[in-house]
């Protein structure tokens, strides 16, 4: 929308914002921090239309109280209730493209109805199994007493894996991944007890600029969800080179040449580090 201001005219975007008991509309500078305000704003204005189905869900939540205790660490368990019944009401009601007038919501309300408490069962469901392989992860952390760079690695990657809103913020395609890279953490610790000189990662080049997915502290069974020949474009065009289909990383051999695939002196071990190795030092700095 345009607005009209000093002689100057604005370009704002305007959003419903959840205020709790009702819901009002703001105008934004920015696009992005207006689509998300006005999810929310919709998610609450669905709750308003729902109280009574919504009350009795909070009391039904399938094993709720079982999951309290895992979630502990986390937060409390009004919390993790809370996002059960958001992500619910985003997948029950809130599917792209979002409804932009009365009728199209009106429409929602009555197709989301009947599967709300479905949905709802299948999120804690998810929620369950992905707490129980945190506390897991957790216990075999602190049982093994890895050296400290590794227990801080992991650590990192526990936090950044289920942050205390894990539910709400991971979307929902990358949260069915989320046990079988809490049990790869489990996995590491017991090679590491192994064979701890497997599990020591190269030096960091001196030019230091890194990308969250070519960072070695990443854990890289998140990474692993990519197919055939993964890169990262940074300080060289061949910093980086890795199979995620083989278990093993090359350094590619000139800036020119294409990526490395692997051979036989590949470490199979059931990891990948991803790190970038600068081919001509004056190139980075």
């Amino acid at each position: 929308m345009e607005l009209q201001r000093g002689g100057q005219t604005l370009i704002g975007f305007p959003a419903l914002i959840d205020r709790g008991s009702h819901v009002e509309i703001e105008v934004f500078d920015e696009p992005q921090v207006a689509a998300a305000r006005h999810r929310a704003g919709l998610r609450r204005l669905v709750a308003l239309q729902l109280r009574e189905p919504l009350k009795y869900l909070e009391k039904n939540i399938p094993d709720l109280q079982k999951m309290a205790a895992p979630y502990m660490p986390l937060g409390s368990l009004e919390e993790l209730r809370e996002q059960i019944i958001e992500v619910a009401l985003d997948r029950a009601f809130l599917a792209d493209p979002l409804p932009d007038d009365a009728a199209t919501f009106k429409a929602r309300i009555e197709q989301g109805r009947s599967r709300l408490n479905l949905i709802a069962a299948e999120v804690a469901r998810h929620g369950a199994v992905v707490l129980q392989d945190h506390a897991a992860a957790q216990r075999k952390l602190k049982d093994a007493r890895p050296p400290r760079e590794l227990a801080d690695d992991i650590t990192a990657q526990l936090q950044r894996l289920c942050p205390p809103r894990f539910l709400a913020e991971t979307d929902w395609a990358a949260l069915q991944h989320l046990p079988r890279y809490l049990k790869a953490v489990v996995l590491r610790l017991d090679k590491q007890r192994a064979d701890p000189a497997r599990d020591v990662s190269p030096a960091r080049p001196s030019c230091g600029r890194w990308s969250s997915v070519g960072c070695a502290s990443w854990p890289i069974f998140a990474v692993r969800r990519m197919h055939g020949w993964t890169s990262t474009a940074g300080c060289s065009k061949s910093c980086v080179s890795a199979c995620s289909r083989r278990n093993c990383a090359r350094r590619s051999r000139s800036a020119s040449s294409a990526w490395t695939r692997p051979g036989s002196s590949c470490r199979a071990d059931g990891r990948l580090i991803i790190v970038r190795w600068c081919v001509t030092k004056q190139r980075c700095d």
